[in-house]
């Protein structure tokens, strides 16, 4: 009989404390799979949804650190843009066409919190310098100026 391989010990970070760092990658998973009960029948089932997670490098850690995996939306109602975007990205809504990708790189402040059961997440999360900006996005029959313009 095998025994079962040990359960992974991931290195935590100090809650509540303001940890630097920078956002290294950003995984996407178009059909990855949410686990939930279903509160009428309280039987275990999932639903499969296009998603995201941040990975950072945390200063004074030796591993990297990641997000639980969100669903890929910007309706206000999910906590990628209600957390993560309008915190990130200048004027961030609803509408708002942007490349999440361009927030790889971006150096950032945080704040973890440590749930009953042992899990961390972030509490806060923001920019060290600037917020990410949303390009101008040319409307039908525009133009967008010429940045060379007057140069």
């Amino acid at each position: 009989m095998s025994m079962p391989e040990p359960k992974k010990v991931y290195e935590k970070v100090i809650p509540n404390v303001e940890i630097t760092g920078l956002i290294d990658e950003i995984k996407e998973d178009k059909e990855h799979k949410f686990p939930y009960k279903d509160k009428e029948t309280g039987l275990k089932t999932s639903f499969t949804a296009s998603a995201v997670r941040f990975i950072f490098t945390l200063d004074g850690s030796q591993e990297k650190h990641g997000t639980r995996w969100m669903k890929f939306s910007y309706d206000k109602k999910y906590e990628l843009l209600s957390k993560y975007m309008v915190a990130l990205v200048e004027g961030a809504n609803e509408e708002m066409l942007f490349d999440i990708q361009d927030l790889v790189g971006m150096q950032i402040k945080t704040v973890w919190e440590e749930s009953e059961n042992g899990f961390q997440s972030i509490k806060t999360i923001e920019p060290e310098l600037l917020k990410a900006t949303i390009p101008e996005v040319a409307i039908e029959g525009e133009t967008l100026p010429d940045e060379n313009v007057g140069f």
